[in-house]
């Protein structure tokens, strides 16, 4: 694997990780995994091993395609579709207005 590959996997496992504010430790335990591997792996300088990849991703609440490849997948909306149906009708209209405005505005600006 290329450097650019390991350092691109590593910025995509601290990005999700900080978004669920999780520690290093937090997410290795979660993935089943050492916490070194964790900070190996964010600094892009480890080659991780396929039931790292699987569990990191199942930790992070993100597609394995994502965390390879940075591509989202319908999988990935699936996990925001599950935690949308934990709300309450209040939340969830909160949650769509938000988005929806979220949308226009990356629109407009073409974030």
């Amino acid at each position: 694997m290329s450097d650019e590959f390991l350092v691109k996997m590593g910025k995509r496992i601290l990005d999700g990780r900080k978004t669920l504010n999780y520690t290093q430790e937090k997410t290795a335990e979660f993935a089943d995994i050492q916490y070194q591997t964790i900070a190996l792996s964010e600094k892009g300088q480890s080659e991780l091993k396929a039931k790292s990849i699987v569990g990191i991703a199942k930790a992070l609440n993100m597609s394995t395609d994502f965390l390879l490849n940075g591509t989202r997948t319908e999988y990935d909306l699936h996990l925001l579709d599950k935690e949308a149906l934990e709300l309450t009708d209040k939340q969830f209209n909160c949650l769509k207005k938000c988005y929806l405005e979220f949308i226009r505005l990356c629109k407009e600006e073409e974030i």
